[in-house]
């Protein structure tokens, strides 16, 4: 398990998901969100318009890589995501992607007590603009994304820490690459790696987010048609993130309490119904180490209906 962090790094220099980034803020863990959305990879001319659910529950205590009796301001935080986004391939070299999140966040974040009370919050969080470029080979196998995650989400509800507002307030430049493949020409099995990187270029309210470093490596099956479904295509995968630490709290004890790595085991399937794709997975924590106390999340959940034209 101690070699899991270094793997997925590497994965993220050399192999993106455009789709890496959840664009909000986030105490642990957001970056994992979004990960492994491989039934978005462009492999043709035209466009995809999508909506994307993500939910998120943070609840147990951590510290290193174990459960935790130390003391967290933070009790328990649930994030939920909407996501409306749509990408367009204008040939099969160049094309662009933007994702518009609605998010749903709820924290639990006083002293312990039997009646803890939850502070609700939602809004329209940070959104992305991305251009992809696919030209290194004829079939579309190989590209890499760029753009910029702009500071769209709200970033002042006086019941959040700075850490879980729906925004960061800060414009983040992302890379990222991705490349699709079969084990052979005649194989109904294949694989794909996508990794994401995620660079705030400046702060907002002197607060300033860590880098995120985003990936996943997994292979997938075309078992055929079944009943209406026009394609069944069971998915298996690791995805996994590396955070840094955030910097420029008002309070500096916040800033040890940021950061992490994290790798999880992410089943999921793809049905496609004609010109409509579905597709579910729920990732399972693997490894998780920390900085200092921090909340992480147990099982991710995400459902992605899209739509070809």
């Amino acid at each position: 398990m101690r070699f899991f962090p270094t793997i997925f790094l590497l994965a993220a220099l050399i192999l993106p998901n455009f789709y890496v980034h959840d664009a909000s803020a986030c105490a642990c863990g957001c970056g994992v969100l979004n990960v492994g959305t491989s039934s978005l990879i462009p492999n043709s001319e035209g466009g995809t318009a999508f909506l994307q659910y993500d939910y998120m529950s943070q609840s147990r205590n951590w510290h290193d890589s174990s459960k935790s009796d130390l003391d967290n301001h933070d009790k328990r935080i649930e994030t939920q995501t909407v996501t409306a986004g749509a990408q367009y391939m204008f040939n099969r070299d160049w094309g662009a992607a933007i994702r518009v999140p609605y998010i749903t966040r709820s924290a639990a974040n006083w002293p312990d007590s039997d009646e803890t009370p939850y502070e609700r919050h939602d809004d329209i969080g940070d959104i992305s603009v991305m251009g992809i470029y696919s030209g290194f080979s004829d079939n579309m196998s190989s590209g890499i994304t760029f753009g910029l995650k702009l500071p769209t989400g709200a970033t002042k509800d006086a019941n959040f820490e700075r850490n879980t507002q729906i925004g960061t307030g800060t414009v983040d430049s992302i890379l990222g690459a991705y490349h699709v493949g079969k084990f052979s020409p005649q194989s109904k099995a294949g694989y794909f790696a996508q990794t994401s990187w995620d660079q705030p270029l400046d702060g907002h309210s002197g607060y300033k987010p860590g880098y995120e470093v985003s990936g996943a490596i997994g292979t997938y099956y075309n078992a055929g048609s079944v009943g209406i479904a026009k394609r069944i295509t069971p998915i298996v995968q690791f995805t996994g993130a590396h955070k840094s630490k955030d910097s420029g709290w008002a309070d500096p004890d916040h800033n040890p309490n940021s950061g992490y790595n994290m790798v999880f085991f992410a089943p999921g399937v793809e049905i496609t119904l004609k010109q409509f794709k579905i597709y579910a997975d729920v990732e399972l924590p693997v490894y998780r180490n920390v900085n200092g106390v921090q909340l992480v999340p147990q099982n991710l959940y995400k459902v992605i209906l899209g739509y070809n034209f």
